[in-house]
């Protein structure tokens, strides 16, 4: 799985002012001002002597760069607060099937031992193996299986627009626009939107789901800066947020462009 940890470090500098362009991501389509500094209208500025990254401001004519309204910046701690999420929730992209074993994971998708009902060749009742089975409802037709022969499905799937992975992630820690309103997403929310400095949103539209706020815009510019957004995008996609149990019926190969929205189009 791609490692995030080398992002933490970047607000750890002494005796000078850093600054980069903003990045975004808008109803689920990358934005980046590009250009030259005088150009921008608004930045990631880290001061002299400081750890806490602020997103600014200026006027399009041109003119002094101020703190936007309401303030928005992001702590050193914040920051490591958000990389230990995504790292510590995400799995290989060719394992995420590990998910199986996370606690929470299981938890919200109702795996448990269940006795199920066994024939033999011939359709005779046949005995349940002394030990019951772990099993999961699948996500869409509930019907319950073994965890042997359940699928895991990408909700925001690897197929499609990367940023919205991204935009799942951030919005359970209060970084889009709009809000989280799942259980599993509340949940993680409850836990860590504090600590990476999120903003609860009372929204549920859909543009603003796929929507960055100021807080989002200061991480995601900062991945961008990095040229870390590919590895963001990949570890959102294997996060726990964006896995869920399917069968192999319901995770057909066409499902999730009738679910879900394609924001390139």
């Amino acid at each position: 799985m791609p490692n995030l940890n080398a992002a933490h470090l970047w607000t750890n500098i002494k005796n000078y002012s850093r600054s980069f362009a903003r990045s975004t991501i808008d109803q689920g389509t990358h934005v980046s001002e590009n250009g030259t500094m005088s150009q921008w209208l608004r930045r990631i500025n880290i001061p002299a002597n400081s750890s806490t990254m602020t997103l600014q401001s200026r006027p399009m004519a041109g003119g002094n760069w101020n703190n936007v309204v309401p303030a928005a910046s992001i702590t050193q701690p914040q920051l490591q607060a958000l990389v230990n999420f995504i790292n510590n929730n995400a799995y290989d992209d060719e394992q995420h099937r590990m998910v199986l074993t996370n606690g929470i994971w299981r938890t919200f998708y109702n795996v448990a031992q269940r006795a199920l009902v066994y024939v033999d060749h011939n359709g005779a009742p046949a005995a349940a193996p002394a030990v019951l089975p772990d099993t999961v409802p699948c996500y869409d037709c509930n019907l319950v299986h073994t965890l042997a022969n359940i699928s895991i499905d990408h909700q925001r799937p690897i197929g499609g627009n990367p940023y919205e992975a991204i935009c799942k992630v951030f919005r359970c820690l209060g970084l889009t626009r709009g809000s989280v309103t799942g259980p599993k997403g509340l949940h993680f929310q409850a836990l860590h939107m504090a600590t990476v400095g999120g903003v609860a949103s009372v929204s549920v539209t859909r543009n603003d789901k796929y929507t960055l706020n100021a807080q989002g815009e200061i991480y995601y510019s900062l991945f961008f800066e990095l040229d870390m957004v590919h590895d963001l995008a990949i570890a959102c996609m294997n996060h726990v947020i964006n896995l869920r149990p399917l069968c192999s019926s319901c995770n057909r190969p066409n499902r999730n462009t009738t679910h879900y929205p394609n924001w390139d189009q």
